[in-house]
C-alpha cells in the first residue's frame, strides 16, 4: 500500500466518472487506460475492481461495466461482490443492489 500513488487513483476515478459516456465505441480505449494506470502507478488491481465496481453501482444502467469488470479474474469479484452485498444488506435497501444482481446472473 506504501507503493501505491494517490494520483494513480485520482486518475482512474477521474476515468470512471465518463459513467453515461463509457460506450462500446470507447470501452477498449478506456481499459487500456486503466490497466496502463495499474501498471504505472503500482496500483492494487482489487481496490481498482471495488472502485469500477462502485462506480458500476452509480451508474447500473451502463452494461458497459460489466466488461471492464470481466477483465479480473473471477476469484477478485467473488470476495468483493460478497463483502458489497454483506454491507448493503445491513445498512441500504435491496434497490441498491441491482447491478451486482446483473453480474451475478452473467
Amino acid at each position: 500500500m506504501f507503493r501505491e500513488e494517490n494520483e494513480g487513483y485520482s486518475k482512474l476515478i477521474t476515468e470512471l466518472l465518463q459513467g453515461k459516456n463509457i460506450t462500446e465505441g470507447n470501452i477498449n480505449v478506456l481499459k487500456q487506460n486503466i490497466f496502463s494506470l495499474i501498471g504505472y502507478f503500482d496500483l492494487d488491481p482489487n481496490r481498482v475492481l471495488e472502485i469500477i465496481l462502485t462506480a458500476y453501482e452509480f451508474n447500473y444502467t451502463n452494461d458497459n461495466f460489466i466488461t471492464l469488470i470481466k477483465q479480473f479474474k473471477v476469484s477478485a469479484v467473488a470476495p468483493l461482490l460478497g463483502n458489497k452485498f454483506a454491507i448493503y444488506s445491513k445498512i441500504q435497501p435491496a434497490a441498491t443492489l441491482i447491478p451486482y444482481k446483473k453480474i451475478q446472473s452473467e
